[in-house]
C-alpha cells in the first residue's frame, strides 16, 4: 500500500508480483493483493492489463473490500478502453466500501465516467435470512 500511495508503480508491481507468485500465501493476503495490482494498474492506466487482470481476480474473490477494488478497477478500464459491457459493475454498496476505504475520489470518478451501479443481488443463504426476518435485517 505504502509504495502504490508513494507512486513508486514500479517497486510496488515488483512487490505485489512476488506476494501473487507466493504459492503458499494464504487467501486473504492473496485477494488484498489482487485488489491492490488492479489498482495500480488503473493509477498507470494501464486499461487493458487493467481490465484482463481484475476480471480474471473476480473469479476467485470472495472478500467484499478486494470484490470493490476489482469490480471498479475492471469496470473504469472496460469504459476508458470502449467497452463497459465487458466488465461487471460495481454496486451501490461497492461505491461505500471504496468511500469508507479512503477511495471516495475513485468512487466519484467511476460515477462521472457514467456508472449508474448495479442493484445488490443477495446470495440464496441472504435472501433466506431477510425473509425470515423482514426488511429491517441488513444482509
Amino acid at each position: 500500500w505504502c509504495l502504490v500511495e508513494a507512486k513508486d508503480y514500479a517497486a510496488a508491481n515488483v512487490s505485489l508480483e512476488e506476494l501473487l507468485s507466493d504459492p503458499g500465501l494464504p487467501s486473504m493476503p492473496r485477494q488484498r493483493a489482487s485488489a491492490l495490482k488492479a489498482e495500480t494498474l488503473v493509477r498507470q492506466e494501464q486499461w487493458a492489463a487493467a481490465r484482463d487482470f481484475a476480471i480474471g481476480a473476480l473469479l476467485e474473490s470472495r472478500y467484499p473490500l478486494a470484490r470493490a477494488f476489482l469490480a471498479a478497477a475492471a469496470w473504469e478500464a472496460a469504459t476508458r478502453i470502449g467497452d463497459a459491457s465487458a466488465a461487471p459493475v460495481p454496486t451501490r454498496r461497492q461505491l461505500e466500501l471504496l468511500a469508507v476505504n479512503r477511495r471516495k475520489p475513485w468512487a466519484d470518478r467511476l460515477i462521472a465516467l457514467g456508472l449508474e451501479p448495479a442493484e445488490e443481488r443477495l446470495t440464496q443463504r441472504s435472501a433466506a435470512i431477510a425473509r425470515r426476518h423482514g426488511p429491517r435485517i441488513r444482509v
